[in-house]
């Protein structure tokens, strides 16, 4: 296997490198448009009027084309696809929501409230700065696994909780607009189940089609069911009714001026208290993205500059009058799965939206907003990420250590349930922040590690508590730069008998670890005490954390029992 401090052996040809982008780029935009105006009517969606919904669903597309060319040309790892997200902009339609409710700033309408929300998002675009400034993005390495899963569980539920507002205040009847919703979600889940199925029998279909299914399966729906029962206002297509695309973001300086001389001090502080939060999010729903992207790609980040060029980006779509730019897992995942691997699948993505938006915005007179909120809803249940699920077959199935699993569960629900009970995702991050620190409480709090470096391999003695914070800092940076500097390595051995505590959080990280070292060249084996926790929590995270067999060669985890090493090849 070659390495990456190994030239390349040849020069692949100009069409091997571009098709495979141009497809993916083909297939992000027929798969996230539907995404995009999902994201844009929901930050809008307290607005009255259909020039409001049809605003916000423009303010999505062009958000997501600045988010796509300005972290193309600026991010450290790629394919980091950015654009509107669902948490980021939950929290950005609450906020106009709140402030459409206090009658000062209702009476002066649509262009006061979008002038209070750009604010916002500038303030989130100064968090990120800052959080980039104090080197955040490398401290998020450090924050536990349940706790950013439970985010995402609660940020999910929090968008479906919001749908089901809109669907519940439509007057459309309950039988019809339930079976609109329900032909969108069978849709989502069908091709899903096809993929699998597909998958099975050595075919391959792009995944990421299931969004674009789910809008055209509640369309059709909706026209259905048109005939049996007329629909009210509120209930119909998004409509573009004289709405002029290029005015969105005109004025918006003298829009800001206008908003400015409205504002007393409670409003500013809740629009900064608001901006705040989604710019932590942001912040955290972007490095979980890179974070994957690492894991997939077995490359490395630098993601205190990727913070910084986000905040840069929301600067720009506050003064724009647009939604918040967030780095997405799940658009990134698509890319990866559909062939992506450089800038270009994001910058032909972006071409090929504006052009879309450019010559075909009359296509979102056809989008029922039924057909938009069943969108987000398999959005939100999409979130659901694969740890989160690897913890709940965990908590339920036989398999040990019961305490190590349980600490994981319980944390991932906390988080989970606080951001839903209070709604908002930034008091579940803070919740499972603390929590995450109480193990530090009980000893042994100290991870000892003792690293010896040879001609071909690196010994690495390991004693005391390894917990997931301290992975990171104490193994993986130290030993990728051993790795770099000695391109002779062709092991590492973690000597893991002396441990005494360990998490799954940890044992996910060597598991991330370990890719990055195969992609050098290196193998990684374990010397394990038999039947410890520590044993037992390697299995179970292998269990269902397997990596691709594409990286594996001819093994998976084989166990020589004399020695009680455990080797990845």
């Amino acid at each position: 296997m070659s390495t990456p401090f190994a030239p390349p052996r040849s020069a692949p040809s100009l069409a091997a490198r571009i098709v495979p982008e141009l497809l993916a780029a083909i297939l992000l935009t027929v798969a996230s448009c539907a995404e995009y105006i999902g994201l844009g009517t929901q930050a809008t969606s307290s607005l009255p009027g259909s020039q409001a919904v049809a605003l916000g669903a423009m303010m999505g597309v062009l958000t997501a084309v600045v988010g796509l060319i300005g972290i193309a040309l600026s991010g450290s790892i790629q394919p980091l696809i950015s654009g509107p997200r669902v948490a980021a902009t939950v929290l950005f339609s609450n906020l106009i929501a709140t402030l459409a409710a206090q009658p000062r700033l209702a009476a002066h309408g649509l262009p006061a409230l979008l002038g209070c929300a750009a604010l916002a998002v500038a303030v989130a675009a100064v968090t990120q700065l800052l959080l980039a400034a104090f080197k955040a993005g490398t401290l998020a390495r450090m924050v536990p696994a349940p706790v950013f899963s439970g985010l995402l569980f609660g940020a999910a539920a929090l968008a479906i909780e919001s749908q089901v507002q809109t669907i519940t205040h439509c007057s459309l009847e309950w039988p019809p607009a339930l079976v609109v919703i329900a032909a969108g979600l069978a849709a989502h889940f069908g091709w899903v189940y096809g993929v699998g199925l597909a998958a099975r029998r050595g075919y391959s279909l792009p995944k990421g089609l299931s969004l674009f299914w789910t809008l055209l399966a509640a369309s059709a729906a909706y026209y259905v069911v048109l005939n049996f029962s007329p629909p009210a206002a509120d209930c119909r297509t998004l409509g573009i009714s004289g709405f002029d695309p290029a005015a969105l973001g005109a004025g918006v300086v003298e829009r800001w001026t206008h908003t400015f001389s409205l504002l007393d001090g409670a409003i500013l502080a809740q629009i900064a208290v608001y901006g705040a939060l989604i710019g932590v999010l942001a912040s955290l729903d972007t490095l979980i993205a890179i974070s994957n992207i690492e894991s997939a790609t077995h490359a490395r980040s630098q993601p205190n500059r990727d913070l910084l060029m986000h905040g840069a980006l929301n600067l720009l779509c506050a003064l724009a009058g647009l939604l918040p730019v967030v780095g997405s897992l799940t658009r990134s995942n698509m890319a990866l799965a559909a062939g992506a691997r450089t800038r270009w699948t994001a910058i032909l993505h972006a071409l090929l939206t504006l052009a879309l938006i450019l010559f075909g915005s009359r296509l979102l007179s056809y989008v029922p907003k039924l057909a938009a909120a069943s969108v987000m809803i398999a959005m939100a249940l999409d979130m659901l990420d694969d740890w989160s699920k690897l913890i709940t077959r965990l908590t339920f199935s036989a398999m040990e250590p019961r305490q190590v699993v349980a600490a994981a569960m319980w944390l991932f629900v906390t988080v989970a349930l606080v951001t839903i009970v209070t709604g908002e995702p930034g008091d579940g991050f803070a919740a499972g922040c603390a929590l995450g620190l109480l193990p530090l409480l009980w000893p042994p709090r100290r991870l000892d590690v003792q690293l010896s470096a040879h001609a071909s391999r690196i010994d690495v003695a390991l004693r005391g508590a390894l917990l997931g914070h301290a992975v990171d800092r104490k193994i993986c940076e130290p030993l990728l730069a051993h790795v770099a500097a000695q391109p002779g390595c062709k092991g590492i051995e973690f000597d893991l008998r002396a441990l005494q505590r360990i998490d799954l959080s940890a044992c996910k990280a060597l598991m991330q670890f370990e890719a990055l070292s195969r992609a050098r060249g290196v193998a990684v084996l374990y010397r394990l005490k038999p039947d410890s926790p520590v044993s037992a929590a390697f299995a179970a995270i292998r269990s269902g954390q397997a990596p691709p067999a594409s990286f594996l060669g001819a093994s998976v985890g084989s166990v020589d029992e004399t020695n009680n090493v455990v080797q990845t090849s």
